[in-house]
């Protein structure tokens, strides 16, 4: 079954249930006898009502904002110290587009290398907690 689907035949269950919104999702969990991940399980439960937004959810809220997305995610990779699957998951969550700059076709590109030199400062700048 497809994860669109699992998450879809999820929810159907779920609200036929009469579970409250302190129910722990791995009771919910046991209780359906379907596989289906725990990640998704967790978004469809937080769509129905059933749980809050997740406490770490601004952790690196402040890391997120300060990335500039015009840049491959190769670079950001780089420059920030942080894995790039973990860049392209967010990029593509956020719905953020496709980066301004490629490479190697951007590479000699002065407002290209400008922009790498800015990023490069505001990582060194920067604080607050970082994803790995």
């Amino acid at each position: 079954m497809a994860a669109n689907q699992a998450s879809k035949a999820f929810k159907i269950w779920l609200r036929a249930q009469s579970f409250t919104g302190n129910a722990p999702l791995p009771l919910i969990l046991r209780r359906y006898k379907r596989r289906i991940s725990h990640s998704a399980a967790y978004r469809v439960c937080r769509n129905v009502g059933l749980k809050g937004r997740r406490y770490n959810q601004t952790r690196y809220a402040e890391f997120w904002k300060r990335i500039n997305w015009e840049l491959p995610d190769t670079v950001l990779s780089d420059i920030w110290k942080t894995n790039r699957g973990n860049l392209r998951a967010r990029r593509a969550r956020l719905g953020i587009p496709s980066p301004r700059w490629r490479l190697p076709r951007d590479r000699k590109n002065v407002v290209f290398d400008t922009a790498i030199q800015w990023e490069v400062e505001k990582s060194r700048e920067f604080r607050d907690p970082r994803p790995s």
